[in-house]
């Protein structure tokens, strides 16, 4: 004699399969800051360190972080920038924009330095124990 199946035993394994899923789905989605290049839906990411980024709506040119990004939030940065690098706990940053266009953003105490020129910035990473090396942002996006 056979025994009907019930919902119930259904419902079961199902809730118990979704729980196991749901770790490994939110671990996506974590890991979706740095793949997702369109996450923006309509710009082109480049995604630094999250939660930073540069967006752009002219494919690899015009690199910016605009106005209420977490760069413009936690910095005050909203500029362009041309070339880039994250290194020992910094966001180093070159711009064509008008003012100062050398910067060193501290992830840790979330202090932005303005510097005056390339010389400059580079006697700050020696201060702090590193050599300046930046990276075209638009060859570090078709990387």
């Amino acid at each position: 004699m056979r025994k009907a199946i019930t919902l119930g035993a259904i419902r079961t394994p199902t809730l118990l399969l979704l729980v196991l899923i749901m770790p490994f789905s939110c671990e996506q989605e974590k890991r979706d800051f740095y793949r997702d290049t369109m996450q923006a839906h309509d710009v082109w990411r480049l995604p630094l360190i999250e939660p930073y980024q540069l967006i752009t709506a002219y494919c690899c040119e015009g690199w910016n972080c605009g106005p209420g990004s977490s760069l413009d939030r936690d910095f005050g940065f909203a500029h362009s920038a041309d070339s880039i690098n994250i290194e020992n706990g910094y966001i180093l940053i070159h711009t064509e924009d008008s003012g100062s266009s050398w910067f060193a953003l501290d992830l840790s105490t979330k202090k932005k330095f303005e510097l005056e020129d390339r010389q400059a910035l580079s006697a700050f990473t020696a201060e702090n124990g590193f050599h300046l090396t930046l990276y075209a942002t638009r060859m570090v996006f078709e990387k």
